[in-house]
């Protein structure tokens, strides 16, 4: 799909209303838009990468296979990522003329704008790595690491809320992770990419991130890079590898704490075996926060990052554990922090998504319960039964709304965390949907057609097997993928006529 260059706005399918110029957003362009199911603002990322013409000028050229990769890998981790500190993800569409990514929108500025208009405190410079490694701390405890951080990868809400966006080049730490860069390049941007990286180390670890977040913070206090080339004989790069980086209290000798200042120099350590985790530089920064009730920097800033500490926000709330452990001589007791996930919450909300996704109408709760998969995945396991039925209802609302590659990717996600399960086990109906489903959307995909055969047929023995205990809601899915596939040609018709007369036994 095009984007008109005279409209101001337009409709984006039946669902999303765009508005507004763009902005770059690595390998594509984001708009402002609505979602027209419930009014809420969102943001959609066009994938839309960059080349060069026969002059050396920057043009936005058509996506090929490994941008579509990386574009996908992007959404992905949106889908499993969403929630605190890392915009939600709300739907996608990768087959289409125009791929794109709708997120929550974050209604703000990047790191990048904030500090063009702004020269933030050291206090208000702690609360956003404080809340930036708080956020590492959660995508590094998911087996990721960003590989880009850096002030234009930062977001900081109007609210002083600071996420982090443009997971493009983000890398699973799973054995055979395909890299998705460009062009042989190594990830990253030059000012902020660690040393292991720029060596070329092809799986670096969640220290890489620390080292990006400590020449952000750098340029925070300071106002300039941790190494600015001369341009005669070293290139930035092999400064960020050879040289000693610069203290903080070098540029500022007063008001940094020597905690503070020594902790950024690990952060800064060419050896990435010595530099700090997240959590233990959150550990570290916490007696700097401001505390509530606190009066705003001077001068004032817009955005506030110590807004959140200042007025007892969520942000706030995280230095309440690590305070208390500190000072507290009676036994630390452990309370619900406000608004934590319940299993009564996330019950209620999925029996209503599921009498919506039956009724063949996704709904306000099935969105709802979107919203809640990485929380209850977090706090209770990915294999946990409800987190599982929750996975796999909101897959079957995609589905339904024809948003395939969402519901695809949901699929696949309860798929494989369900493959070792047997039959009669609890989890077995659960399993069967989540392969039925797998492979329905792969039904849309050029060439997939005698993989879903099979994959079809191996589900309809195990309902068959099943016997009249298979539910019967599967069975009528699968006689419908079953007369698809014979209408489509992809498949024998006496196949089709042997397994779906099974079915229709049940």
């Amino acid at each position: 799909m095009d984007v008109p260059a005279d409209q101001s706005s337009w409709l984006l399918g039946d669902r999303f209303e765009i508005s507004g110029g763009p902005r770059s957003g690595g390998m594509g362009e984001v708009y402002r838009g609505v979602d027209l199911f419930d009014s809420t603002v969102v943001a959609v990322k066009f994938l839309s990468p960059s080349g060069q013409d026969e002059s050396g000028a920057t043009i936005r050229r058509r996506p090929n296979a490994g941008d579509l990769r990386r574009f996908s890998r992007e959404c992905d981790m949106h889908l499993r990522l969403g929630g605190r500190g890392v915009p939600a993800h709300i739907a996608q569409e990768l087959t289409g003329p125009r791929p794109y990514l709708v997120t929550e929108f974050v209604d703000g500025m990047d790191l990048y704008r904030f500090l063009r208009a702004n020269r933030p405190s050291f206090t208000a410079s702690v609360c956003v790595l404080f809340q930036l490694v708080q956020i590492l701390t959660r995508v590094h405890a998911c087996d990721v690491v960003h590989r880009d951080v850096k002030p234009l990868n930062i977001l900081l809400s109007e609210k002083g809320e600071v996420f982090l966006v443009d997971f493009g080049i983000a890398l699973p730490l799973t054995p055979g992770a395909t890299r998705h860069t460009e062009g042989g390049r190594t990830p990253g941007s030059s000012g902020y990419k660690a040393p292991e990286i720029i060596q070329g180390e092809r799986n670096p670890g969640p220290a890489a991130d620390l080292y990006g977040a400590a020449c952000t913070f750098f340029q925070l206090v300071t106002g300039r890079l941790v190494f600015e080339s001369d341009g005669v004989g070293y290139t930035l790069e092999r400064q960020h590898c050879e040289d000693t980086a610069p203290r903080l209290s070098d540029l500022v000798p007063e008001g940094v704490p020597p905690e503070v200042d020594d902790l950024v120099a690990r952060m800064l350590d060419k050896n990435p075996s010595l530099r700090p985790t997240a959590h233990e530089v959150a550990e570290v920064l916490a007696p700097s926060l401001p505390r509530f009730g606190t009066l705003p920097p001077t001068p004032l800033l817009s955005p506030d990052p110590t807004l959140p500490f200042r007025e007892g926000g969520a942000a706030a709330a995280l230095t309440v554990p690590a305070a208390q452990t500190r000072t507290s001589a009676r036994p630390s007791v452990r309370r619900q922090a406000p608004g934590q996930l319940t299993r009564s919450e996330l019950r209620s909300t999925l029996d209503a998504a599921a009498e919506e996704v039956r009724r063949g109408e996704p709904g306000d709760h099935t969105r709802h319960l979107a919203t809640l998969l990485d929380r209850a995945r977090r706090k209770w396991g990915e294999d946990d039964l409800e987190a599982l039925e929750a996975v796999l209802t909101c897959a079957n609302g995609a589905r339904i709304i024809g948003d395939i590659m969402t519901a695809g990717s949901r699929y696949r996600t309860v798929e494989r965390l369900t493959a070792t399960v047997s039959h009669g086990s609890q989890l077995f109906p659960t399993a069967l949907a989540a392969r039925l489903g797998a492979a329905e959307c792969r039904l849309s995909e050029e060439g997939q057609g005698a993989a879903v055969l099979d994959a079809w047929v191996e589900v309809c023995r195990d309902l068959v097997t099943m016997g009249r205990t298979a539910p019967a809601e599967l069975v009528e899915r699968c006689v419908e993928l079953g007369a698809d596939l014979d209408e489509r040609g992809d498949a024998d018709p006496d196949t089709v006529t042997h397994w779906s007369g099974w079915l229709r036994t049940l």
